[in-house]
C-alpha cells in the first residue's frame, strides 16, 4: 500500500465573463482517486476549490478561486509517498507550476506526478519548467495504476507507457502513448467521498443551469473521446479520435446511486460529444423513465446534432433533460470547413427545431476571431443567431478565440511565432469568455480587436432582443431572476450576470 496525495490547485476564474465559466467537481481527479483506492493505496485528496469555494485572490493577471498554494501545501501529510496533481486547463498551469515548486521544497524526495489536458499537450515543457518528475498523458487510470508501484520501488520508468518523465541523468524522456482504455465499464466510478460535493452546489460551482434550491449537483461522464478532429480542440491529442460509450444501464445505476447517497437531483454530463448514437440515447432515456427517477440532467458542454430528431427529443424531455447545448462554433460555412467542424446548416437547424419543439432549453456556442475569420464570417454568425433565437433557442454564448495547447491550430500558431508559451499566453484562454479582446490577445489579423468586440456585443444584443420579442415572458423571468429568484436559473446568461453582480472580489496577491 502506498500513501498517495491527489491535489487540485486553485482554479482561474473569470468573474466578469458573459458566459458562465466556473470550476466544477473534478471528474478526472475523482476517477484517479477511485482507481488508486481500488488498487489498495491509501488515498488522500486536497481540493483547493472545494475546501475554500468562496476565497478569491489574484496572480498572473487573473483571478483565482480556492486555497492558496501555501494552504494546499500545509494539507499534504508528511508521510505522503507520491503526490499527484491534476491540471485540466492550460490557464491553471502558472498556479500549478508554482505549487509544484513549493511542494518540492516541503517534500524534496517525494515523486510529483502531473496529469490532465495541459500535461498531455506539453509534457516536455511541464518537466522543463517545474520540478515535476512524471507527466501522465491521456487517460490516467491504467497509467497511474502501473506508475505508482514503479515509483515506489524506484524501477526504471522506460517501460511505462503513457508518460513523459525526468530520467536519473536529468534528461526528459517521452514514452509511447498508452492505448485507449477499452473496458470503460470496468473503471471504478468517481470517488466523490473524497470531495465536498455539497459545497460546489451551495456556491453554484456547477456546469449548466442551477435547478431548484441547490440540491447536490454531480457531473457524469457517459462517453469518452470524440470521433471528430476540430482544429481548435485538444480532444484529438488528449483522447485520440476513438469514441467509447459506457453501458447506458450502468450510467443510470451510477446516477441512481448518487440520488441515494447524496440526494442529488441535477446531473450535468461533461461528455465531449454526447449524442452521436441514436440507439444509445434511446436506451439511456428509456432506462431513466422505466426506473421512475425524478431527476434533471443536462448536456451543457455542447453536443452533436445528428441523433436529435423528434423521437429522441421527446425522450430527452420525458426522461428529465433540462438543458442541452449545441456548438456550431460559427455561422459561416467557410469557417466551419476551415476548422473541420462537421456541422451542416439544414441538419443542424432541423435538430434544433426538434429540440425546441419538445420544450427543451437549448443553448448554442459560437467563437469569434478564428485566424481565418473575416468580417463577413462574423456577420454570418450574427445572422445565424437571429434565426436561432426566432426558432426558440433560449440561450447563447460567444467566446473570443484563444489557442489551446494540444490543438492543431495552436501548434500551427506556435510554429509561426504568433503565440508563445509565456504565462501571458497560457492564461489567455480564460479571457476568451470575457467581453473584450485586445491586440495582445487576438490572433486574427484580418480586423482590429474593436471589430471583434463589436460583433460579439452585437450578437448578444440581437439574440436576446429577438428573444424579448419572441418570448417576452421568458425574457422577463430571466431578468427578474437575477435579483428576485436566486434558486433556479432560467438561462446561463442570467447565471453569468448574477455572478458578475454578486461577486465582489477583494484581491490579495498570490506570491510564487
Amino acid at each position: 500500500m502506498t500513501r498517495v496525495a491527489l491535489i487540485r490547485s486553485a482554479e482561474g476564474v473569470a468573474p466578469a465573463a458573459l458566459s458562465s465559466t466556473v470550476p466544477t467537481l473534478p471528474l478526472g481527479l475523482a476517477y484517479i482517486a477511485a482507481t488508486a483506492a481500488a488498487a489498495g493505496h491509501d488515498v488522500s485528496v486536497v481540493d483547493a476549490v472545494g475546501e475554500s469555494p468562496s476565497q478569491l485572490s489574484s496572480g498572473f493577471g487573473i483571478t483565482w478561486l480556492g486555497l492558496t498554494n501555501e494552504e494546499v501545501a500545509d494539507r499534504i501529510d508528511a508521510g505522503t509517498e507520491i503526490i499527484g496533481i491534476g491540471t485540466m486547463f492550460t490557464h491553471n498551469w502558472p498556479m500549478v507550476r508554482e505549487l509544484t515548486r513549493l511542494v518540492r521544497k516541503r517534500h524534496p524526495d517525494t515523486p510529483i506526478v502531473v496529469g490532465g489536458e495541459h500535461a498531455t499537450a506539453l509534457p516536455e515543457f511541464v518537466l522543463q519548467e517545474s520540478p515535476v518528475d512524471v507527466c501522465v498523458m491521456g487517460e490516467g487510470e491504467e497509467t497511474f495504476t502501473e506508475l505508482v508501484p514503479a515509483l515506489r520501488s524506484g524501477r526504471d520508468l522506460a517501460g511505462v507507457a503513457g508518460i513523459a518523465y525526468r530520467a536519473p541523468d536529468g534528461s526528459v524522456r517521452r514514452n509511447p502513448r498508452r492505448a485507449r482504455i477499452h473496458g470503460v465499464d470496468e473503471i471504478p466510478t468517481q470517488a466523490w467521498e473524497y470531495f465536498d460535493v455539497s459545497a460546489y452546489s451551495r456556491c453554484n460551482l456547477t456546469n449548466g443551469l442551477q435547478i431548484g434550491d441547490a440540491p447536490p449537483t454531480i457531473p457524469i461522464l457517459a462517453t469518452r473521446g470524440c470521433p471528430y478532429q476540430c482544429t481548435f480542440c485538444t480532444s484529438p491529442n488528449m483522447w485520440t479520435t476513438r469514441y467509447v460509450t459506457r453501458d447506458p444501464k450502468l450510467v443510470v445505476d451510477e446516477i441512481e446511486s448518487y440520488v441515494r447517497r447524496y440526494g442529488a437531483k441535477n446531473f450535468p454530463f461533461q461528455d465531449l460529444t454526447a449524442i452521436v448514437q441514436k440507439k444509445w440515447t434511446r436506451e439511456f432515456c428509456q432506462e431513466i423513465i422505466d426506473r421512475g427517477l425524478d431527476i434533471h440532467w443536462q448536456f451543457p458542454s455542447g453536443t452533436r446534432s445528428e441523433a436529435v430528431d423528434d423521437e429522441v427529443a421527446a425522450l430527452l424531455r420525458r426522461s428529465g433533460m433540462a438543458h442541452m447545448a449545441y456548438a456550431p462554433e460559427s455561422g459561416s460555412r467557410r469557417i466551419r470547413e476551415a476548422i473541420r467542424k462537421q456541422v451542416k446548416d439544414e441538419p443542424f437547424f432541423e435538430s434544433v427545431r426538434a429540440a425546441t419543439a419538445a420544450g427543451l432549453h437549448v443553448q448554442t456556442f459560437f467563437i469569434m476571431g478564428f485566424p481565418e475569420d473575416r468580417i463577413r464570417d462574423l456577420a454570418a454568425t450574427v445572422a445565424m443567431l437571429v434565426r436561432l433565437s426566432w426558432m426558440g433557442v433560449e440561450d447563447m454564448a460567444v467566446s473570443h478565440y484563444m489557442p489551446y495547447p494540444g490543438s492543431a491550430m495552436h501548434a500551427r500558431l506556435l510554429e509561426s511565432g504568433k503565440v508563445d508559451l509565456s504565462d501571458r499566453w497560457l492564461v489567455n484562454p480564460l479571457r476568451s469568455h470575457s467581453a473584450w479582446v485586445t491586440r495582445e490577445t487576438q490572433v486574427n489579423e484580418n480586423f482590429p480587436p474593436w471589430v471583434q468586440v463589436a460583433f460579439a456585443l452585437l450578437a448578444y444584443s440581437v439574440f436576446y432582443g429577438v428573444s424579448a420579442i419572441r418570448k417576452p415572458r421568458y425574457f422577463y423571468r430571466m431578468l427578474t431572476g437575477i435579483f428576485l429568484r436566486p434558486g433556479t436559473d432560467v438561462s446561463r446568461l442570467q447565471r453569468a450576470l448574477k455572478n458578475i453582480i454578486r461577486t465582489k472580489p477583494k484581491f490579495g496577491a498570490i506570491e510564487p
